[in-house]
């Protein structure tokens, strides 16, 4: 971490050029970041950014004369980025799909993302699992190899769809991009989980869905990317989605770009953000198994074990079956114990308030259920490798 800026009130301001397509719904967390960053080290930017005003603000001159100090762009053009070498101005880029090699670039880790995806439909019961998106697209292939890398790892194959959306003329591409994908959920074997390539195109397979009779999340879960709020609410079923750690990615583009401005060398060009987790709705609620009682055993840790130190003998009792048969049916429909259901269950419960609360770590472990912090620690470390309070600095180091 750079040590604190601080900026004279009567120095002029560097003006920052700042671009977000309003389609990516998380870029209000990316500007919350950037200003963050603005506040906390008290740089003195005039932002210039874009705004959807409807003609009430005149609009923004970053389009092209390039009349600013540096930049925080989403994407830029090969020929924007000659311009700002000639000026010797900098850009910090917060796409994948941005790739100069003289440009820092901050984004989301979309080879994780696709690994928690797979992770999430195998943990429900998937016994079928698919991808679909936009090859030409880099976030994506990086997305799809993480998908496929965890699905090898619990014995999975994958089905790939591919439709180039980003080629299709602008004129009618929807009903290009309805048909490609009515083709490929026409194609796949159910039931099935399928990741997407992010919230748009979830909500794209949710209309698909329903006019194929394509029962979601009997016969197809969807999870997307993005977190898009209005995307994933308005669908029927909600959407289960992968947030993006947006506010932090825009905290560190802002950190790597004051360092630029003040003649920094940056650590490396290349930041891959962590952080990302599944926000699980509607669209994969169901368990994609026919063994019933799996299904009860399921729904019951889901319930309880997130904030309970529930065990597999309690679950056994009240369901009425041995512990020896409960293992063995989990392990033949899920491909893991009821212990590493409850485990991973709990888990995430203690990622989501570390990274969501200013909680004391102490009381995080008694809001668990856990005896001691220190017995919070030891299962902490177990799933993750490092302790809670390791977990939440390295949180924090990345923005």
């Amino acid at each position: 971490m750079s040590s604190q800026t601080t900026s004279s009130p009567n120095t002029q301001p560097q003006r920052i050029a700042i671009r977000i397509p309003s389609w990516a719904a998380y870029g209000r967390e990316i500007y919350r970041g950037i200003t963050s960053y603005i506040l906390e080290h008290r740089v003195h930017w005039e932002l210039n950014t874009d705004l959807v005003t409807d003609d009430e603000i005149r609009p923004a001159s970053n389009q092209g004369d390039w009349d600013v100090d540096g930049a925080i762009f989403f994407r830029y053009t090969e020929q924007e980025a000659e311009a700002f070498r000639e000026l010797g101005r900098p850009i910090i880029s917060i796409s994948r799909e941005s790739t100069a090699e003289d440009v820092i670039r901050v984004h989301a880790n979309n080879r994780a993302i696709g690994r928690l995806a797979a992770e999430h439909l195998v943990a429900i019961g998937a016994p079928n699992l698919a991808c679909l998106g936009d090859s030409k697209r880099l976030y994506w292939q990086d997305r799809v190899d993480g998908f496929v890398e965890a699905a090898g790892e619990m014995n999975r194959t994958v089905k790939i769809i591919d439709f180039e959306a980003s080629s299709l003329p602008r004129a009618d591409r929807w009903r290009a991009i309805y048909e490609a994908m009515k083709v490929g959920l026409s194609s796949l074997k159910k039931p099935v989980g399928l990741f997407v390539r992010d919230d748009i195109a979830a909500r794209g397979v949710t209309d698909v869905a329903r006019d194929l009779g394509i029962n979601i999340p009997k016969d197809l879960a969807v999870i997307g990317v993005g977190d898009d709020d209005v995307l994933c609410s308005v669908a029927s079923p909600a959407l289960s989605t992968i947030e993006i750690p947006a506010r932090q990615i825009g905290y560190l583009a802002a950190r790597c770009l004051d360092e630029q401005l003040r003649g920094e060398a940056s650590e490396r060009m290349v930041y891959e953000l962590g952080g990302s987790r599944v926000i699980r709705r509607d669209s994969t609620s169901l368990l994609m198994v026919e063994d019933e009682l799996v299904s009860q055993a399921w729904e019951l840790i889901r319930a309880r074990a997130p904030r309970e130190k529930l065990v597999v003998a309690r679950i056994c009792k009240e369901l009425g079956i041995s512990t020896t048969t409960l293992i063995k049916r989990f392990r033949d429909q899920l491909g893991r114990s009821p212990k590493e259901v409850i485990d991973r269950t709990r888990f995430e419960e203690a990622v989501k308030l570390i990274e969501g609360t200013q909680w004391a770590i102490k009381r995080i472990a008694y809001e668990l259920d856990f005896r001691s912090p220190e017995e919070f620690d030891r299962f902490f470390k177990r799933q993750s490798g490092q302790t809670p309070g390791n977990f939440r600095s390295q949180v924090r180091q990345d923005v």
